[in-house]
């Protein structure tokens, strides 16, 4: 069969947003010959891929209705483009032997073939820019460009005869300059932009009063002048850096911003930038904290007060019977409180609690936790929420009352919560060893710590001490 047409191309056709069938009518043999491109709305072409991006549907007779359509699995979107090839490939698969079949068919489909291969060629090089077929003629080798002309089409052209605009007069002018020095100067950058001949200047002088000699020579640094050096000794106290005819402290910035004396090392490779000032060292190492020796240990606010005072001790004694005792007046910059029992004693049956809380009084609610004892004979433990923190809880045994001896220890967690901690024992009859430990949260800063009777209405403190200390 004959190949009538010569176009292998179908398009571009630009996407519309809904349309998604393109319909080609030049021949292949097989689906995966379709070449599809996709030009996006930035300019980008991108070859799709079969079965990922579109099908491909062939006409049943490719010699009496060559081509098919190609349905794309997305929709292009407006301002896009699709275009159809063929990309049969370069090759010849017919093989006739000797005494072997002779098919017109298969004659015609290899002579169809090669035809398709040079037309795939020959739109290749349609797109190509071409030297006239006569040569260059009176045409300049040296200046020829190739390009496109209005339409589209590739062409080669003089590089004289091709029409410019100026973006400004001052561009046209700067573009004509033929030295640095000149275009430095049309940039209005000559006094701030100089060449090191070295990449980095080697100082001399002293390890207080360095110098520091450019090439080309810097006269008279102006603010903002930047210099490459390396150190060849080690920095004193207060260095000094000499470049042309100014003088002027070498510094660095500190953690709080501030210019301080420089700390310099021997071959030390630096930037230094000249402030107006001072020469400021722009790769500093850390200061040197033999040249500032002097430091100041916290005043904590409130009582206590002073340099290296961290704790605050009060106690209270027991000495008649009393439901709760308090303690107030605690400092803002607490974050650990140790509590301290020696020898407390609850004249009753329901034991001892800590409640906590912001201002003057404690909370009573919300405190949760677990308590253990471990009697002689048995070991119990519960989990509770209540209203404080137990220390005796149902402890006391016959006789009636015991001694408590132990320690709870209160630690700020984070914001307003506080952890408890303690161990404790009560001599009874027989010693009871008591662990007891509790989250409570309050609203605020902590103002109170209670020790009361967990039952204030028919039980009491009625001896022993009570250390705290704030830590």
């Amino acid at each position: 069969m004959t190949i009538a047409s010569t176009p292998r191309k179908a398009g571009p056709s630009q996407g519309n947003g809904t349309n998604a069938a393109f319909p080609f009518t030049f021949k292949v043999f097989l689906s995966a010959e379709v070449l599809v491109t996709y030009l996006n709305a930035v300019g980008t072409e991108l070859v799709l891929t079969l079965g990922t991006d579109y099908t491909v549907t062939l006409n049943a007779d490719q010699n009496a209705s060559p081509g098919g359509s190609v349905t794309l699995l997305w929709i292009p979107a407006t301002g896009t483009y699709i275009t159809l090839a063929s990309q049969v490939s370069n090759t010849q698969n017919l093989l006739l032997t000797n005494s072997g079949g002779f098919y017109p068919t298969s004659i015609n489909d290899a002579l169809d073939r090669v035809v398709i291969q040079i037309q795939q060629l020959a739109e290749q090089v349609s797109r190509a820019a071409k030297a006239p077929l006569s040569g260059i003629g009176s045409l300049i080798p040296s200046s020829l460009v190739f390009g496109v002309d209005a339409t589209g089409t590739p062409i080669l052209s003089q590089l004289a005869s091709i029409s410019s605009t100026a973006v400004s007069t001052f561009m046209g002018s700067l573009l004509g300059l033929t030295t640095q020095a000149s275009a430095q100067a049309a940039l209005g950058i000559g006094a701030y932009i100089q060449k090191q001949i070295n990449t980095a200047v080697l100082t001399t002088g002293s390890s207080t009063a360095y110098v520091a000699t450019a090439s080309p020579a810097i006269a008279i640094p102006i603010a903002n002048t930047r210099l490459r050096v390396k150190l060849h000794v080690a920095g004193g106290v207060s260095p000094t850096l000499t470049v042309g005819s100014v003088t002027a402290n070498l510094q660095q910035y500190n953690a709080t911003g501030a210019l301080v004396a420089a700390t310099l090392s021997l071959n030390q490779l630096t930037d230094v930038e000249y402030n107006g000032s001072v020469w400021v060292v722009l790769n500093p190492l850390p200061l040197n904290l033999a040249l500032s020796p002097v430091i100041t240990s916290p005043v904590i606010a409130g009582n206590p007060s002073g340099v290296g005072v961290l704790t605050q001790m009060t106690q209270q004694v027991i000495s008649t019977q009393t439901p709760y005792i308090d303690f107030t007046g605690i400092p803002s910059w607490v974050k650990k409180i140790t509590i301290l029992f020696s020898d407390i004693r609850v004249n009753g049956t329901a034991g001892a609690i800590i409640q906590i809380g912001a201002g003057t009084a404690p909370e009573t609610t919300g405190y949760v936790g677990t308590f253990v004892r471990n009697l002689a004979t048995s070991i119990g433990s519960a989990a509770y929420v209540g209203a404080g923190i137990p220390i005796y809880q149902n402890m006391i045994l016959t006789p009636s009352p015991s001694i408590g001896n132990g320690i709870v220890v209160l630690t700020l967690h984070s914001n307003s919560m506080w952890v408890a901690n303690g161990d404790l024992s009560c001599n009874q009859t027989t010693t009871i060893a008591v662990k007891t430990t509790g989250i409570k949260t309050i609203t605020g800063s902590l103002g109170i710590v209670r020790i009361t009777a967990t039952n204030t209405i028919t039980d009491s403190l009625d001896i022993g001490t009570i250390n705290v200390m704030y830590e």
